[in-house]
Order: C-alpha cells, then structure tokens, then sequence
C-alpha cells in the first residue's frame, strides 16, 4: 500500500496517530513535568531546611565559645597573668580551656595588637607565631572595642577558622582573648548529622582581589568541584537555590553567607544535593511510558487505516459533486446508500445543489437589473453596449453607428420628498414603461442608469438620432398618472454616437452626460456630444488654474471709475473694478472669468483677493487725505457665503477702516436666487454700518416691492436705461420715474453708463444724486485715479 500525503485517507491516518502520540507525549510528559517539580521542590525543601540548621548549629558553637570565653576572663589568677605577661601560666590556662571546650586555637593578644601567647592542638603546634607578632588585621578589634565582643569567621596562617573575641578585663581592657575553631572536615561531619541524608556541605572562602579558594569539603573529588564550582560562586545571591553539574552529576545547590570577622574575608557555606541520586528510583517508571506509547502507537495506526477507508470513499463522490458545482453544472449526487451521517449529507448537499442554482439565477438577476422598475442596470447596459460595439467594429463593412441616449428626469428626487417613495417608484415604473413603449425597436437595449436618469443604446443612421431625441421629448407632454397625482416630467437628453465621440461603453456614457451638460442654459432640453466645446471647457478649467497664481503675480489688479455727485460735480466714490492680463491670453474680460470663478467655486478665493486689496486701498487714500467712498461689486455666491459679513469686519478691523467708507454693490438676480441666505447676510452686513447698494437695477425683476424687505440705502440704474437717455424719451419716463420712487422710499440714487453731457443735465434735473460713466472718467489706474482727485479740488 503506498501512502502520498496530499491524500485525505493518509491525512487522516496521520491525523489520528499524531493526536495519539501528541496526548501520550503530552501526558507522559506532565507526569515526568511533576515528578521532576514534586522532587525538586522537595530538594529546595531540605537544602532550606539544612541552611536553617548549618545557622543554628553555627551560632550555637559560637555561644559555646563566648560563654567559655567570658569566664576564664574573669578568673582573677588568669587576669593577673595576663597583666603580668606570665606566659606560662596563660598558656596553661589555655590548653586547661581548649581541651575542655574541645576548641583547636586560643591566643592572647596585647592592646597594641601583638600576640603574648597562644596554644593549638598538636597538629597546629608548629605554626610559626612569635610573641609581639601582628597576627589579625587592625578592624577586628575595632569592632570589638566598639560592641564589647566580636565573633565569626576568619583565615589565620591559610586556615579558616571559627573565632570568639573578648577583652580580657582588670576592670578596664588589658589583652583581648581569642578562641577558634578549625573548620575542617571533622568540624562538617558534626553539622552533618543534624541533616536529611543525602547533602553535602562545602565551606568556601573567598579573598579580596582573589579567585574563590576551597577552603574545607566533603567531596572526594576535591579539584573537579573547585573547577566547575567555584569560578561562578560569586555572580549567585545569598540564599538562592541553583543548578549545577559536579563531577558529572546534577546538584542542586545553597549558598549561605557566613558571618566574617573582617571584611577581607568573605566566607560561605554551601550545601549540595544531587538530583541523579532523587531520579534514579523513577528511571524504570519512565522506561515504561516509552513502551506504552510504541505499543500503542502501532494499534492505533491500524485501526486509523480502518476508520479512514470508510470515511473517504463518501467524501471521493461528494468532492466530484463539488467539483461540477464549480463549473456551473448543477448535477445531484447519487444517494450513498448508508444509513448515517454521510447519507444525510448527500441528502443536504443535493438540496444544496438545487438552492444554489436558484440563488444563482437570482443574484445574477439582481446584480444586472434595477429593483424599482425591474429594467437592465448600468452594468448590465455597459456589457451589453460594449458586445455591441465589439460586434460593429468601425470602418468594416456591415458596421452600424450607435446611438446612446441618457434621459435625465431632476423632478423625481423632488417627488420623492414630497409625495414620498411609494408615489416615486409607481412613477419611475411608468417611466420605464412609457420609454420602452416610446422606443418598441427589436434593436433598442435600454436600461435605469442610476436614480434619476434612463439610458438606451439603439443601431441607427446617423441623420435618424435628432428625430429619435424629439421623439422622447415630445413623448413626455403627457402627464403621469400616478394614483391621485397628475404629474409633469421635464426630461432632458444627451446623446453620443459610436464610433464618433467614443469607443467604449464608458467613453459614451461619459459624453450623454457632457451633452446634457453643453445644453443646460440653452432654450432646448436636448444635446449632442459637441467635441469643440468640450475643449473649451478644458480650456475654461485650466483658466481658472492660472487665476490662482496670477492674484499673486499682480495680473490680476483693480482699475478704479469715478462717481460724480451731480449737483456739486465733484467725486466722492469710486468703484473698484477688476481686471486680468493673462502673460499668454493677454486681456481676459471681467464678465467671463468672473462667471468662470463662480461656476468653478473660485469665486470666494478671489473676492477674498478683492476685498483685501480695496479695503487697503481705502485705508491708504483716507490716511492720504483723499476721502473717497471706495464701492466693490458682490457676486451671489459671495452673499451666500454667511461667513461674509465677519471676514470684511475683520479686514476693516485690521486696516482701521471706518464701515461708512465702504459701500457694497450687488444685483438684482443676486438677491433673488436664495432669499432668506442673502438677506441674513445683507442684514448682518447692515448691522456693521456697510452701505449697501442695489447694481444694475432695471435689469432683473424691475419691481421696486421687494427693496423695502431689504437693508439698503442705495439703487444703481443700469447703463441700458442711461446710454440714449437723452434722446429715447421712454428711457426718460423709465428713469425719472424711478428716481422719484426710490427718492421715496429713501433712497439714493446712481446712474452708470452716462457718455454725454446732455444725459448728464437730464440726470442732474431728474434729482438723480451720483452719475458714473465715460462722460466724467473711464476706470482708471489708482495713480490716475488720485491725479484727477487731485485736479478737480486745486480746480474748485
């Protein structure tokens, strides 16, 4: 039998053995986990334990020392010795005092720190220590002068001992008495017996600016310890256990700082247990495991084979079922004739099939169709539109133009909020209805482009699309029938053709879209794709792209018209009028670039321009001595912007501008496309103390009712009324007319476009209070402009 493992039978094989091994491994592994941690725990247990006793039995031998000590110091024969330096009699005072406490060294030492006599047991008997000799450091009997006594640990001729000292007293200090201890293996084997078995002890001493020395051990491989041992003894803390390996064996280790007589002696005690020793009891237990697990890896990869046989065979006809699914045949599985789980899965998996096709059919549906009117949608138009186009490829014979029609309804959104949705879609329903009825050509594909536009794409001459265009205009005269509601649809068309203004499905709808666009403003409500003039609107973009960076390069600059007080003659206002000389157009008249800025929403960047460089202006010509009324032109989407008011404050502000010397023009049209917007602004702009001035009155609505809703003081006539006044005596009504009712309702009045004298007499006659126009001065620079200032008072 081979085995691939790219097979499901084998993976499961796999699976089943590996699960196997991974809980045997897992569980033999916990075992051994917790015996390890039960044993080691129970080792830190007794090293604690043994540290605990190596202490006390320490500070034990030291209480022994002290107290043996303090009474042979107070022996008055003993005191007299000593003071007399009887050096017989002191040494047999000590060797009656060491055999009886079984202690190995006794000295006596002078105050000056010399030794005066000393006694050892008889394998330390020759060491070579003179009366008057220095034989301890200076700071042990510092300490002991300090605290009375001193005890611990101490090396003395390379040996360590344990030591007491105490001052011998007659009744002030006379020597100092020094008992010790030699720690030696005998001194080890006394702790010992107080110990769980098993643990060793090591003494270990280390020496200033040298390496750790062993100092006494119980281990009979002496030079292995000290080598493997001994380098890493001082990088562990105090009372830590640690980990190490001792002549091949594993210890668990204790260190245990012992008390040192001086700081030049750092003692240690260590205690070891080793952890070969603890597992060897438990080795056969896990011998055992292994064979366990071998045993029972072997049956289970048997019985796995089994199990996987009978699992796969079912899954083999379900995975070609699967397969036919994903080619988009919707084949049903044969029944596996089982009576288990798998049969209830062929069962599902064929009522999977049978759901799936018609879901299908049904997301495809939704996915290429619109809800509300059940027509193609845009997606689906573009697949259609571009097989058609590949099917027509252009300059072959048999090929055919299409035409493509986008009908835009912007009254639906309106019907939609007012009548609300149900009406909406009942109308939208029709619609769709009615064009497809309007339209019954075999060779018409037509589809809902989005909420408020239709789209159709039709084979026909060339010379037939203006007629298919009035045909759906002149459909539409009829109202919809939609419940109680009459309603009358405004339709608006824009076509392309293929393959003149485009070769893919997007180009052309792309272009319906500009083609309605190009007619908006036009008497008609249709369009075609003009490619001329889409370059012109190009054109017109990257104009505006230059307006920017021309403010900042002084192109664009404010030429500034007189206005004539018509009873005095003199000039007391002045408007601003803007102007811009393109470095490669060269003149770009106000009227379009103006209009351009609106349409483009430049519009706010450039009167923010303006109002800057005017309002300066005024603040220099006053600081001057030129009082001028300087008056600027707003456009509607200027009065729109409800920030207004507070930008020109905060100019006026900044250049100490009185508002009285500002006036504001604006039109008729102006105020009337979003009332309640501009008249906020207008009011709120009052309220500064702006003058504000209806411009080219006459033009728009020519009704005088609407002015007393508004906070103005001034009415402009239009230059149309003025150019032939003098000879046009309609005009002559028209204007004096006016004159009189504005006069009436409290308002002043300016006539622009006055070119002769005998309109300027008829204006003067009229009442009319300021003239404006070429008979006194054309817009001129700002240094003309004061020049003539300048020239009328030195002529008055």
């Amino acid at each position: 039998m081979t085995l691939s493992f790219t097979n499901f039978k084998t993976k499961l094989v796999v699976f089943f053995v590996s699960l196997f091994v991974l809980v045997q491994i897992i569980t033999n592994t916990a075992v051994y986990i917790t015996t390890k941690n039960n044993l080691e725990n129970q080792a830190v247990s007794n090293l604690t334990f043994s540290g605990q006793a190596i202490r006390r039995a320490v500070d034990q031998r030291n209480q022994e020392l002290s107290a043996a000590a303090e009474l042979l110091s107070r022996d008055f024969g003993f005191r007299e010795a000593v003071a007399t330096k009887d050096t017989p009699t002191i040494i047999s005072a000590l060797q009656n005092l060491t055999t009886r406490i079984d202690t190995d060294r006794a000295f006596i030492v002078s105050m000056d720190q010399k030794v005066l006599a000393q006694y050892g047991t008889e394998e330390r008997m020759d060491l070579s220590v003179r009366q008057d000799k220095a034989l301890f450091p200076p700071e042990v009997f510092a300490a002991v002068e300090k605290k009375g006594e001193a005890s611990g640990f101490i090396q003395i001729d390379g040996v360590i001992y344990e030591i007491v000292i105490l001052p011998v007293l007659a009744p002030t200090p006379i020597a100092w008495m020094v008992l010790g201890i030699e720690i030696n293996k005998a001194y080890l084997d006394d702790i010992k017996q107080t110990l769980p078995v098993g643990l060793e002890i090591s003494i270990v001493h280390h020496q200033e600016n040298s390496e750790v020395l062993l100092a006494a051990d119980t281990f009979s491989l002496a030079n292995e310890f000290e080598n493997t041992f001994l380098p890493d003894l001082t990088d562990i803390k105090s009372a830590e256990v640690f980990q190490q390996n001792i002549t091949s064996q594993r210890y668990m280790s204790l260190t245990l700082p012992l008390q040192s007589v001086t700081s030049r002696h750092i003692i240690y005690a260590v205690v070891h247990y080793s952890l070969d020793v603890v597992f060897s009891p438990f080795k056969p237990l896990m011998i055992t495991l292994a064979g366990v697990l071998l045993a029972g890896m072997i049956a289970f990869i048997y019985e796995s084979f089994v199990i996987a046989r009978s699992v796969t065979r079912p899954l083999q006809e379900l995975r070609t079922a699967a397969v036919n699914i994903s080619k988009g045949v919707y084949q049903p599985l044969n029944d596996l004739h089982q009576n288990d789980e798998f049969g209830d899965l062929a069962a599902s998996f064929n009522k999977m099939i049978e759901d799936i096709d018609i879901r299908e059919q049904k997301i495809t549906f939704q996915a290429e169709h619109d809800l509300e009117t059940g027509l193609p949608n845009r997606l689906k138009f573009e697949t259609v539109l571009d097989q058609l186009i590949a099917e027509n490829p252009p300059g072959e014979a048999g090929s055919q133009n299409i035409d493509v029609f986008i009908l835009t309804f912007q009254s639906i959104a309106e019907v939609r909020n007012s009548l609300g949705y149900s009406v909406a879609e009942t109308l939208i329903s029709q619609m769709g209805t009615h064009i497809s009825a309007t339209l019954p050509a075999a060779d018409v594909f037509f589809a809902r482009l989005n909420s408020i536009s239709f789209i159709l794409a039709l084979r026909e001459p060339v010379e037939d699309r203006l007629h298919t265009m009035l045909t759906l205009l002149k459909s539409f005269d009829k109202p919809f029938i939609c419940g109680d509601y009459n309603i009358d649809m405004t339709v608006q068309i824009g076509g392309a053709t293929y393959p003149e203004h485009g070769k893919t499905a997007a180009d052309l709808i792309q272009k319906t879209h500009i083609a309605i666009s190009q007619s908006s403003g036009t008497a008609h409500h249709y369009g075609i794709y003009n490619a001329e003039k889409d370059t012109q609107d190009t054109q017109k973009l990257s104009l505006m792209g230059d307006l920017r960076a021309s403010m900042h390069k002084n192109e664009v600059f404010f030429h500034y018209q007189p206005k004539i007080d018509l009873k005095t003659g003199r000039m007391t206002h002045v408007e601003a009028l803007m102007r811009w000389i393109h470095p490669e157009r060269g003149f770009v008249a106000p009227d379009d670039f103006i209009l351009l800025a609106e349409q483009t929403g430049h519009i706010h960047a450039l009167t923010a321009w303006g109002l800057e460089q005017t309002i300066d202006a005024c603040a220099r010509w006053r600081e001057a001595g030129y009082r001028l009324k300087m008056a600027m032109n707003l456009s509607a989407k200027d009065l729109a912007n409800r920030q207004l008011p507070d930008q020109i404050q905060r100019l006026m502000t900044e250049k100490r501008v009185s508002a009285e010397w500002m006036v504001f023009e604006v039109t008729e049209s102006a105020v009337m496309q979003e009332p309640e917007i501009v008249l906020d602004t207008l009011n709120r702009m009052s309220d500064l103390g702006l003058t504000l001035s209806i411009d080219d009155y006459g033009t728009g609505y020519s009704s005088l009712s609407y002015l007393k809703e508004l906070p103005v003081s001034e009415l402009k006539i239009d230059k149309s009324f003025v150019l032939s006044l003098a000879t046009n005596k309609n005009d002559q009504i028209l204007v004096r007319s006016t004159i009189d009712l504005a006069h009436n309702l409290g308002l002043k009045v300016t006539a622009e476009g006055v070119e002769d004298q005998a309109s300027a007499e008829l204006l003067k006659a009229y009442g009319c209070d300021v003239g404006q126009g070429y008979y006194f001065s054309r817009p001129v620079s700002e240094e003309d402009l004061l020049s003539y200032y300048r020239e009328q008072r030195q002529a008055s």
